[in-house]
């Protein structure tokens, strides 16, 4: 948070805390044998964090032991073997003088290689052979040296399926895994109020599911970015007009290709969750169904402009013994608990993810429900009406919750029914495709001819015309 924790660098929300400790015991099964560690993860995920917490513990067991880290990636490939191994005098033009190499420096130590997926194999080969026998040679020299104490932690976002890796190299690893965002989605929220306090502060319900949703196939350094740019864009000037309205909202000040967050009225409306439609499509009962969204700090109507997290504050506490001992050692912050960030998550996983049949961790945007990810129930399950009557405080009757489940099923339904009927474009003329094209774009957008216009990328006069002319 800003002020007194600005000095650290990682924040632990609730879902990366636990991965953080299963490494932590990992370290403490491993000790002693200096095997090799291969923390593997997507880009942005924080895969630096884990490397650095080994190379603490490592330093903190090992008095006097230092910790060396290169960047793979960003060594130049002729340079590469050279910055690893060290070389002689006079071993290639600009060899002036003889080099130590990184492994050497290491010795005793932890020698972090990030991005190791960027290796080549030939180099791949000649750092196995130092894993296995401590062995390696200089460029430039017919010596070998030997080292045996070197802790080797590499990162990278590469996996064995990728080909890339010599079978026998990538299996002297022990692997590690971080998962990314899309896994442990209540971590969405504490990231951006960790930075973007303000921000978090002024999220409608249905910007809220719309985060909660979207997969962050950056992970957190997409948070960050889309964070920034919504901060940029709330401080230019808006109009008297636009302030406070629905137009004023904080995930449509997202210029586009910062994010897929970004483009149109984002993501409800993009993937047809608006109540409008919805409401077209046969799930009559809107007003139950925002009722027990909003219930969960969640929503649909984008014309609703109510803050559920208005009066957030941010509160560090601890809650477990031994934890400010770990935000010291690892120079970290160990998010608390927010009550209203939890009450979220759990309507994402009880409520809005059984309603559409939408899988909490799955890779997909969970707003797409036309990628339901099982079979669908005919009858509403017990379960979930019993959650839904208990979010609602019995307002509403079982017979009526039960209704709107059965509803949001058909609807999904249907949905999976039409992705499954053929279409014979080759038995299509062009009148006849541009027909389909256009009238499905329609239905999208429940008749709005402008936005149907907006998803052509045409001109609303343009798409009129062909509307026209095609029917």
């Amino acid at each position: 948070m800003p002020g007194k924790n600005e000095k650290k660098r990682w924040i632990l929300p609730p879902g990366l805390k636990w991965t953080f400790q299963e490494f932590i015991d990992l370290y403490d099964s491993l000790q002693g044998d200096n095997i090799p560690i291969l923390i593997i993860g997507p880009r942005g995920v924080g895969k630096t964090l884990f490397a650095n917490a080994f190379a603490k513990l490592h330093e903190r067991g090992h008095i006097g032991s230092k910790t060396t880290k290169i960047n793979i990636a960003a060594i130049p490939e002729n340079l590469l073997e050279s910055q690893l191994f060290g070389h002689v005098k006079g071993a290639f033009t600009g060899a002036t003088s003889n080099y130590k190499g990184l492994i050497g420096e290491a010795s005793g130590g932890v020698l972090i290689l990030e991005e190791i997926g960027e290796l080549k194999p030939e180099v791949q080969a000649k750092l196995l052979t130092f894993i296995e026998d401590g062995f390696y040679y200089q460029v430039g020299s017919t010596t070998a040296q030997r080292i045996r104490d070197v802790q080797i932690v590499a990162t990278t976002n590469r996996t064995k399926d990728d080909n890339i890796f010599r079978d026998d190299f990538i299996d002297r690893f022990f692997p590690f895994y971080i998962p990314p965002l899309y896994k442990r989605r209540e971590d969405i929220l504490y990231y951006l109020a960790y930075k973007f306090p303000d921000v978090i502060r002024e999220l409608r319900p249905w910007e809220i599911l719309t985060l909660l949703a979207y997969n962050w196939p950056g992970n957190v350094r997409e948070i960050e970015t889309v964070g920034r740019a919504i901060r940029w864009k709330k401080s230019e000037e808006l109009s008297q007009k636009l302030r406070g309205s629905k137009y004023d909202s904080s995930l449509r000040r997202i210029p586009h290709g910062y994010s897929g967050l970004a483009g149109g009225l984002l993501n409800i409306e993009k993937y047809n969750m608006n109540l409008g439609y919805l409401k077209h499509a046969g799930i009559n009962d809107a007003e139950l169904l925002e009722a027990l969204l909003n219930k969960r700090n969640l929503g649909l109507d984008t014309d609703n402009t109510s803050t559920p997290f208005e009066k957030y504050k941010y509160v560090h506490t601890l809650e477990y013994e031994g934890d400010a001992e770990a935000e010291e050692l690892f120079d970290v912050e160990i998010c608390t608990l927010v009550h209203n960030f939890v009450i979220a998550e759990v309507g994402m996983i009880t409520l809005y993810g059984p309603l559409f049949s939408q899988n909490f961790f799955s890779e997909r945007d969970m707003l797409d429900i036309q990628g339901r990810y099982s079979p669908i129930s005919e009858n509403a399950d017990p379960d979930l009406i019993e959650f839904a009557t208990q979010t609602l405080g019995g307002k509403f009757s079982e017979k009526r919750i039960a209704a709107l489940i059965n509803s949001t099923r058909a609807y999904i339904k249907s949905l999976s029914e039409d992705e499954t009927k053929e279409l014979d474009v080759f038995s299509m003329t062009y009148k006849e495709i541009l027909t389909y094209y256009f009238n499905g774009l329609l239905e999208r957008t429940n008749g709005n001819k402008a936005r149907a216009a907006k998803l052509a990328d045409l001109p609303e006069s343009t798409f009129k015309h062909k509307l026209r002319s095609n029917s």
